[in-house]
């Protein structure tokens, strides 16, 4: 199992700025890569967070996309 390392402050504003600026795709390849390198998982997995992700916390700006 991958270890899980606390998010870092910048990651997340990183995100969320994209995300509200419109780029939700640059936004999810910055997630997805973030979990293959720091959590050391497979490309797989790290989209199926990815897509969990999103919704649970960008659910309107997914529905627009």
């Amino acid at each position: 199992m991958a270890e899980k390392k606390p998010w870092s402050e910048e990651i997340e504003v990183l995100i969320r700025r994209l995300v509200v600026n419109g780029h939700l795709c640059m936004a999810a390849h910055v997630l997805k890569n973030y979990f293959i390198r720091s959590w050391k998982v497979e490309e797989e997995l790290a989209h199926k967070y990815m897509q969990v992700y999103f919704p649970k916390y960008y659910g309107k700006e997914v529905e627009r996309y």
